[in-house]
Formats: structure tokens, sequence, C-alpha cells
């Protein structure tokens, strides 16, 4: 009789292989169809769960053992962005005065054979070319006009930028094989590519990525296994500020001289360099290469969570600068090739544990532990004697910890405290224990939600070791005589230094009010004890603490949304977020010997590090002044530079501002970004080497001003009544207003605002699949840097010297930033 009630069951159940939605949910209420597939994830069915795999008889029973349903997810995304570039905003030049200076009471012109690198000779206009051979230009050498043969004199542009391009490759793929209370795995895979040509001519960067990750679940375990490959290639570094001196020729070049006449280094003065020479087929490089592998493993249970995760990685950098024989500042060459190897091997573990959850408390407690075991290899060879460093640093980080957490009705809140130990081989001795804690609530009346924190951290760091503190050795080179800068020094050594303290405190405070109109405030207190930095000791750099400093500020931001309400989406939609930001930075303590030191920048201009001063103050040479703040004239006219240097500027800005409005309708999204910063201050090196070489437009159209009388007081005190001649050619040239304080004038004179207002992006997007599973295509076209208003003369914003942020506010021939357009594909599947 079991026989055959199992015979006749199995034609039943095999029938079922597509069963009705109420048969499921009658017999299978463990069943994958009532379990909604993850976001942007693809179902593929591949077996369903009622067929039969094994049917077992006993004496009073039949049991039937069904195979499990699985299903493959996939989802995927690829991008494809191409764009152009062009050079933004760059300082005004004069294209009047041609090469030479005066010379027995006239302008006189003289050429590159002469040596000659000032533009102090006669008007353009006034010359023209003799048509004879001369290697430096193909019309001719430059004579007075009715001389020659008739051909007027040309002003050359000598830009040596062009329209840049780039295009990028997004690939990312994700496929996950899972059943309802069983086993799943799963398989990630990332690969970019990313190819420029930039706005200065023969440069071309490339960047590749490929990431890949392997995840694997069953029961209480989770398995995570994943390996990243990364790499770039420039065609020419910038670790020595070499595209700033290229930049620097080409803006030098008297108008008068073409830059892309001959061949070699057809420079136009003596010391100078032909920027095509320094930029075409120079030999150099920069290369980055970066492998890592990871292994996570977790375990988790009702109550606890244990995680373990390995990391290995190694990192090479090779760099090649090198200037060719014939150049003006290495006239025999010069090679330093630049080898660096990282090695970063990391362990950390995890235990979580849920001590109890009783009505709507509960009480966590978290233990982490990580360990590093860090290593950096540099290299040093070619012109200059070989060098080695070699760091090596063993850390271990600890913290202990405890989470209450309430989940009321309309009241939710938490409580995080704990304390984290750090220690390393490279501290002079160990960190003190690091108490934080961490408040937080949220009340949710009617059609409002208030979120509310109070934090508090402290923390222990240390200076990292695979990051160059190379530029610290510019301290040594006045601005001017930087061009020849060439990073041969590293520090010898990252132990024995204590650690550096930080102690932050953070309070937020946000309001929600109908999912539309979002407020929130964010106050900040960060204070730093003992902080290190780089500082040369003779052709060495070395490590030192030099004292204490507090960054303290307010975030506000505003945002609100407009939503379309009813099922149709027809309608416009509005989004509109307002983001505010102002702080300040001053330095409290200075330990002694430190203060007024000169942490960053040049000899002669540079970022200070004094007690009572703003972290972003900037000194240099100033006017001489006298006690009631009047400039002091000499007995010549002209004013009188100070002895020494003092704070000059502060780079600070008073605040910064981003507003973000989008709009949308039906398919179509356009957004738009707008920037606007007020205060802070720049020294514009850049014009203080063009007015001393007569290349500025300031030099250009005043250089015939006659019987000005600078206002200000005489040596004795007398209101100055003495006028001059801004450039008179029976004074030798040294005389003229510009040349005679050298070529980095007086920084004070050179200072200039940094307010700015800048649409930052503006973007329109269109969903060519809308609302479509299970895929979506997207077309955007996007535009960046559209539009610019600034009180800087100089380069636009977002530039910074040799990268580094500690030379924010110094301008020395800075690359000027690019206005790009693009267009991208982003397929969705």
């Amino acid at each position: 009789m079991r026989a055959l009630f199992l015979l006749l069951l199995l034609p039943a159940l095999a029938s079922a292989q597509v069963p009705t939605p109420e048969y499921l949910r009658l017999i299978r209420t463990d069943s994958l169809a009532q379990r909604p597939s993850p976001p942007g994830w693809r179902p593929l069915v591949m077996n369903q769960g009622n067929l039969v795999r094994r049917a077992h008889e006993t004496d009073s029973s039949v049991e039937i053992l069904r195979f499990k349903a699985a299903r493959l997810y996939l989802r995927g995304n690829y991008v494809l962005s191409a764009g152009l570039r062009r050079a933004g905003q760059r300082p005004a030049l004069q294209s009047a005065w041609a090469q030479g200076r005066a010379a027995n009471g006239s302008l006189q012109w003289k050429g590159a054979e002469t040596g000659e690198t000032f533009s102090y000779g006669p008007a353009l206009s006034t010359l023209e070319y003799d048509g004879l051979s001369y290697p430096y230009d193909p019309h001719g050498r430059l004579v007075p006009r009715g001389t020659g043969n008739g051909r007027p004199a040309a002003a050359y542009g000598n830009s040596i930028f062009r329209t840049g391009h780039s295009t990028s490759h997004q690939l990312a793929l994700e496929a996950r094989v899972a059943q309802f209370d069983g086993p799943s795995a799963g398989i990630r895979v990332e690969a970019e590519q990313q190819e420029e040509a930039l706005t200065l001519i023969s440069n071309r960067n490339r960047r590749e990525k490929f990431a890949t990750s392997l995840l694997y679940s069953r029961k209480a375990w989770e398995l995570d296994a994943g390996y990243a490959y990364s790499a770039t290639k420039f065609t020419n570094p910038n670790g020595n500020g070499f595209l700033q001196y290229a930049y620097a020729q080409s803006l030098l070049a008297p108008p008068s001289f073409d830059l892309r006449n001959g061949t070699g280094n057809m420079a136009f003065g003596t010391g100078m360099d032909n920027p095509y020479f320094l930029l075409n087929d120079n030999g150099q490089f920069a290369r980055t290469r970066s492998r890592s592998g990871k292994f996570t493993a977790q375990y988790k249970v009702d109550r606890l969570r244990i995680l373990v995760e390995p990391l290995l990685r190694t990192a090479e950098d090779e760099t090649n600068y090198h200037f060719k024989p014939g150049s003006g500042i290495y006239p025999n060459g010069y090679t330093l090739r630049r080898s660096q190897q990282d090695k970063y091997r990391q362990l950390r573990s995890t235990a979580d544990y849920r001590i109890f959850n009783k009505s709507e408390w509960q009480l966590f407690g978290h233990a982490d532990y990580v360990f590093n075991d860090d290593q950096t290899g540099i290299g040093l060879q070619g012109s200059d004697p070989a060098k080695r460093y070699h760091y090596q640093r063993s850390s271990h980080r600890l913290s202990l910890s405890t989470k209450l957490e309430m989940d009321g009705n309309d009241v939710d809140g938490g409580l995080y405290a704990g304390v984290t130990a750090y220690r390393s081989n490279t501290l002079s001795k160990p960190a003190p224990l690091l108490p934080w804690f961490k408040v937080y609530g949220d009340w949710n009346p009617d059609g409002v939600t208030f979120t509310g924190s109070l934090s508090y951290r402290e923390d222990a760091t240390e200076l990292k070791l695979d990051e160059t503190l190379a530029t610290a050795g510019l301290l040594n080179i006045e601005s001017y005589r930087s061009a020849g800068f060439m990073p041969r020094a590293e520090v010898s050594t990252f132990d024995g230094q204590p650690a550096i303290r930080h102690a932050e405190w953070n309070a937020r405070l946000e309001a929600v009010i109908e999912q539309r109109f979002t407020i929130g405030v964010s106050l900040f207190r960060r204070q730093t004890k003992g902080d290190v930095v780089a500082l040369p000791a003779g052709d060495q750099l070395k490590l030192r603490q030099i004292g204490d400093h507090v960054r303290e500020g307010l975030d506000v931001e505003l945002s609100y949304r407009h939503r379309q309400y009813g099922y149709s989406s027809d309608g416009f939609r509005f989004s509109h977020s307002l983001l505010f930001s102002t702080w300040q930075h001053l330095v409290t303590k200075a330990y002694a010997g430190n203060d007024y030191l000169p942490v960053a920048g040049f000899r002669d201009v540079y970022k200070i590090f004094a007690e009572g001063y703003p972290m972003d103050a900037i000194a240099g040479t100033y006017w001489l002044r006298d006690g009631g703040n009047r400039q002091v004239i000499g007995a010549d006219g002209f004013p009188l530079p100070g002895p020494g240097t003092r704070m000059i500027a502060n780079a600070k800005p008073d605040f910064v501002m981003s507003l973000t409005n989008g709009i949308e309708w039906r398919s179509l999204k356009l957004e738009a970004t707008l920037e606007w910063q007020k205060g802070g201050e720049v020294w514009n090196g850049t014009a203080a080497a063009l007015d001393y070489y007569g290349r500025s437009a300031t030099s250009g159209q005043l250089r015939n001003m006659r019987d000005y009388v600078f206002p200000g007081v005489d040596q004795a005190g007398h209101p100055n009544e003495k006028p001059v001649r801004f450039y008179d050619p029976a004074q030798p040239l040294a005389q003229n207003r510009w040349v005679r304080y050298g070529p980095g004038g007086v920084a004070e004179d050179y200072i200039e605002p940094n307010d700015w207002l800048n649409l930052r992006k503006i973007a329109l997007n269109y969903d060519i699949l809308r609302n479509v599973r299970p895929g979506k295509i997207t077309l955007s076209v996007f535009a960046e840097n559209l539009f610019l208003r600034q009180a800087y003369s100089g380069a636009a914003p977002g530039q910074l010297l040799y990268g580094q942020a500690g030379f924010s506010g110094l301008d020395y021939f800075r690359l000027p930033p690019s206005r790009q357009y693009g267009a991208s594909l982003h397929l969705q599947f």
C-alpha cells in the first residue's frame, strides 16, 4: 500500500516544477520565491526546488527529499568617459617690448647670442627684420625701422599649452550563487584604464587598475579573498618642480623671441632653457606599481562575531629625473634615478559580543587589534654619489570598547566608549592610553527627525614611512634659484620620535523636516600636541618635534528636495544643497628653539610655525615702515625693504561655501555646483619674476612712468617729495623700478587676495532606459571649471606647488588648472 501511495505521489511532485504562487505559499514557506532579489541583481533560477532528489520509506511514513532551489544573481556596470581640456587662466604678459636693455642712453635690442635675459628693450613697433641669415629667427635680426627689409617685428606667443584629451573605461562584474538556508558563493571583478594627454605639451599619463575578490558563506562563516593591482605611468615627474620650470621658461621668453625656432636648446639667454628642448625626448618618467592581497574570515552566531583579516601589499615607485646636456641649469646634464619599494603587512582581528538584549536596550562589547609591519627602501643614484635609505616600523593598536543602544518608539540613542593603546618600535616611548567616546540620539516627532551627537577621541600617530619629505630641502634655496632643485635627500631615520598626540571634539545637530528640508550644524576642535616636521640640516633632512596647534571650526549644511507627489513622474523635481565651512588654525605652543620656524616653502618666502600665529602664516621680505606704519622712502625716491623677514600674509580663507542645484524632468537631470571662497592670501612669486625680467603686463604698462612720487616718508621722517622715473634709459638697468629689488622682489609687494567664485561642475544626465529592468543606460555631458571669477591675478585655485599641501598660499609658476568638457556613457545590467 505504501509503495502504491508513493507511486501516485511522484507524478504530482514532478508536475509541481512550475508551481502556482498559491501553491508555493501553502507548501513552501522557505521558498526563495518569497524573498525579493537584492537591489540591482538579476536572478536566474538554476534548478527548481520541487525536483525530487530521494524518497525514503519507513514503517509509518514516506520521507521525500527535494533539491534546494539555487539562484544565480548577476549584475555589472560599464562606464566610458571622454573629455577635452584647455588650460585655464595664466598671467598677463606684455607683448610690446623687445628683448634687450638701455645702453648709451637709448633702448637697444639684444639677441639671444648676447646672453640677454631681460625684455627691457625697444618697442616692437619701432623694429623690423633685416632679412639676413640668423640662427634664432628665420626672418633675421631686429633692426630699427627703416633700416631693414620692411617686415615689421612680430610678437611671438610662445605658449606651450595645447588642447588635452582623456579617455577612461571602467568595468565591474559581479556574480553570486545562493541557496536558501544553504551556502552562497560569489565573484567580483573590476577593471579600469585611463589615458590622458595633458594640456602641457609632451605630457601623457596612463593609469590601470584591476581587482577581483571571491566570496563564500555557509551558515555562520563568511570568507572573502581579494587581489588588487594598479599601475601608473607619467611622462614627466614633477617632484622637483620640473613642469613649473618649463612653464616659467615659456613665460619669461621675450615676445621678440620664437621658442619654436631652431633645434637643440635654442634658449633666449644665458642660464635659460627652451621648454621644447626640456620637454621633448628627455628620458624622464615616473612609474608606480602596486599589488595587494587580503583574506577575510568572519564567524557570526547569535551573539558573537569574530573577524580576522590579513593583508599584504607591495608597491614600487621608479622615477627618473633627467636634464639633457646643454641645459641652462645643468650644462653637462644631470640624472637622478629614484627607486622606492614599500612592503606592508597587516593583521586585523575584531570581536563583537552582545552582552544583553532586553526590551529596548542592547549592550555590546567590542575588541579590535591591528598589527602593522611597514618597510620602505629608497635608492638614489645617478650624477651624485648613490644613497640608500631603509625604514621599518612594527606597530600595535588595541582598542577595547562597549556600546549601549536604546531603540524606543520615538527616541533612539546610544553610547560608545572605549580606550586605545598604541605602540611601535619607532617611538621614543609608548603612547599613553587613549580614551574616546560618542553619544548620539534620534527623536522622531510627527514629520520631523532630530539627530544629535557628541564625540571625543584621543589618538596617537606618526609620520608615514612611504611619503617623501624631500621638498623640505627647498627651505635652503631661494625661490628664484629653485629651478635646480632635486630631491637628493630624505630623512635618515624615523626612529626615536615621540608620538604626535591628537584630541578631537565633534558635536553635530541635524533636523530633517517632512523628508524634504535638512539642516545640519557641526562644531569641531582638533588639538595636536608635539607635531613633527622634516627640516634641512646641511645637506640632510632630520625630523624635529616643533610644538602644538589647534584647529577649530563650524560646518553648516542646508538642503531641500522637492518631490513629485502621486504616481506621476512627469512633473519637475528640484534639489538644493548648501555647504558652509569656516575654521581657524592657530599655533598654541612652540617648543624651545622652534619659535618663528620656517616649515615649508623657500629660503626667502616660507610658511612659519610661530606661537600665537596662524598655521597658514606666510613670512617673507617686507617694506620698511616707521612707527606710524608709513612706508620709508630712500634717498633715490624708491621704497626701502626692511631687514630680514616677517609675517606678511595668511593663506587661510575666511570661509568656503558650496551650492549645488539640481532639476529633474522625466529622464533628464541637470545639476550644477558653484563654489565660493572668501578671504585668504597668496604670495604671487610668478608676478615677481615676470616684473624683474620685464615680461609682466604691469612692467610693460608702467615702464614709461615719470615723475611719480611714492607715498611715505623719507629716512628723516619728512613726507617724501622726490619724483622718480620707473625706467630711465640713462641709468643702469639695475636701477629701474623692478630690477633693483632682485628676481624675488619684495615679497610683501606680491601678496594678493585669494577670493574666488567658480562654477566647479555642470552636468546633464539622460536615462535612455528608464525604469526598465534589469538594466539602465545613462548618457551624461559635463563641464568643469566653466566659469571663474577671482581676485588673484595668477593661476586659478586648486593647484599646489610640488603637489604638497604645505605649499598652499605660495605660487611660483604654479601650473594653471584645466577647463574640462566631456561626456560619459554608463551601462548598468
